[in-house]
């Protein structure tokens, strides 16, 4: 089970934009104005290769952004709320499997929007499960199952893309908590009950960077560490572990 995207919560549309400028200086490109925007919400993503960052802009109060975070946003959490990992499991097998274990997680459901007055409603092709925090963190861990050619369909839109400058993936993902002991029996849990590797490891939080992630890229690319909120993004090193 691969990285596919976190989900990063924002304190307004002026930090969104602010963001863009620091992102093209690294080589990423950003258009904020490209997302998905729906009651009470707007959305975009930062683009490198097929994973992503969504970062999401709450508007207003009345909002069909996800209950649970959007009662967090309400609360003033800001930062990173979520990493997704593509499963290669049925997500209804996931669930079942991670709560018979006794994790706190929720039953799969399809991302969907009403609109035009709540008359219609449009359903997205991919389902989902969320945990509970990672001992130690503010960060769940989410499960997405992609409906069949979903992805193919969607690359098109994958854009614009960091790729196109050599910075091509995200290879690896590393949680930081303050409860690291806690963290490392969760996670290992969990990849017990799975019954597979989980690409995610654990550290130690010691400053305000909630998740390291590791990026590939092109060998005569240079690329340096860029913050995107409470997430660091770093060069793969070969010369010492993620």
């Amino acid at each position: 089970m691969n990285f596919d995207h976190v989900v990063i919560h924002a304190n307004d549309t002026s930090q969104v934009y602010g963001l863009k400028e620091i992102l093209v200086d690294a080589g990423i490109p950003y258009e904020p104005s490209w997302g998905k925007k729906s009651k009470g919400f707007q959305i975009s993503n930062i683009w490198i290769g097929n994973q992503y960052f969504e970062i999401v802009d709450i508007l207003h109060s009345e909002n069909q952004w996800q209950p649970n975070w959007a009662k967090r946003h309400a609360d003033g959490d800001r930062g990173s709320y979520c990493i997704f990992l593509k499963t290669t499991l049925p997500v209804d097998e996931v669930y079942q499997r991670l709560k018979a274990a006794g994790f706190s997680i929720s039953e799969p459901e399809r991302t969907s929007f009403k609109w035009f007055f709540k008359l219609f409603q449009k359903k997205l092709p991919w389902r989902f499960s969320l945990t509970s925090k990672i001992p130690g963190t503010e960060i769940e861990l989410g499960f997405i199952e992609y409906d069949k050619g979903a992805e193919s369909k969607f690359a098109p839109f994958m854009v614009p893309n960091s790729s196109e400058n050599g910075i091509n993936s995200i290879s690896q993902a590393k949680v930081l908590s303050t409860k690291l002991d806690l963290a490392r029996a969760w996670l290992g849990k969990a990849q017990e009950a799975l019954g597979e590797p989980i690409s995610l490891s654990v550290g130690e939080k010691t400053e305000d960077v909630a998740l390291l992630l590791e990026v590939e890229v092109t060998e005569d690319v240079e690329f340096s560490a860029v913050s995107v909120f409470d997430v660091l993004l770093q060069p793969k090193s070969v010369n010492k572990p993620f």
